[in-house]
């Protein structure tokens, strides 16, 4: 099969993946009057959604569970995916983990194509992570960004309903402009799930660690020029990702 995917470092992407969601949830607008304005935004976020009565537990995506062999994701990729475009293969050299990365015509809940890497770990060669991305190239319409707004809250609607450890998430945070994570997690077992978009309009608040600072109004941020992005990722562990880590005194 002729692959034609665009240059990717798939298995770097979990460990970067682990320190995103560590960094972004350090970064919870908590109260305290030391700490500067906070930029959040409430869109995106889900209105109506189901309240659980059970606590979530980052388990996998389709038929595709963390925790399973690279024979056994195989299997699960052709169950949930028999239209695949292309299928690439990758071992990174440097935190010698293994890649399974697939192109697929159309994935719910965003429109369009969608890719989506596995990643196995490096001790226990099992599912350690998933990447699931959806990307509008070129400069898409404004129609086209709202769509992948409207994916991303849907994703997000699956997850806030759930009982969730106390300061293990946060909603709505923009660490850049254009940026918005509408929802990321850490379950009581240390795995972690986020929702992010990139290249999005955001009607951003700036929210003032001091309790009795007056309210701020939204300001409109248009969606900056460019591709938009909305990803769907999901880790076995947030803090220690599965990767290679050379021993102590090895330099």
């Amino acid at each position: 099969m002729n692959l034609s995917f665009p240059p990717m470092r798939l298995a770097p992407a979990l460990q970067r993946l682990g320190l995103m969601l560590a960094l972004s949830m350090s970064s919870m607008p908590f109260v305290s009057h030391a700490q500067p304005a906070v930029g959040i935004s409430f869109t995106g976020q889900p209105t109506r959604y189901l309240v659980q009565s059970e606590p979530y537990v980052v388990q996998g995506f389709g038929r595709a569970r963390l925790g399973m062999t690279f024979d056994e994701v195989k299997a699960a990729i052709a169950a949930d995916h028999p239209q695949v475009l292309q299928t690439r293969e990758e071992v990174d050299a440097v935190d010698r983990t293994r890649a399974i990365a697939i192109l697929v015509p159309a994935l719910a809940p965003a429109p369009g194509a969608a890719t989506i890497s596995y990643v196995f770990g490096h001790q226990s060669q099992r599912l350690a992570a998933i990447n699931v991305a959806w990307v509008l190239e070129g400069e898409p319409s404004a129609a086209q960004r709202d769509a992948l707004l409207a994916a991303g809250t849907q994703l997000a609607a699956t997850l806030v309903g759930y009982q969730w450890p106390v300061g293990s998430f946060i909603r709505g945070h923009v660490p850049g402009p254009g940026t918005l994570v509408v929802f990321s997690g850490r379950d009581a077992q240390g795995g972690g799930v986020e929702v992010r978009l990139d290249g999005v309009g955001l009607a951003m608040e700036q929210r003032l660690a001091s309790p009795d600072a007056p309210a701020r109004p939204a300001v409109w941020m248009p969606a900056p020029a460019g591709a938009a992005r909305l990803r769907y990722s999901l880790v076995s562990r947030v803090e220690r990702p599965d990767v290679y880590r050379p021993a102590a005194g090895a330099f």
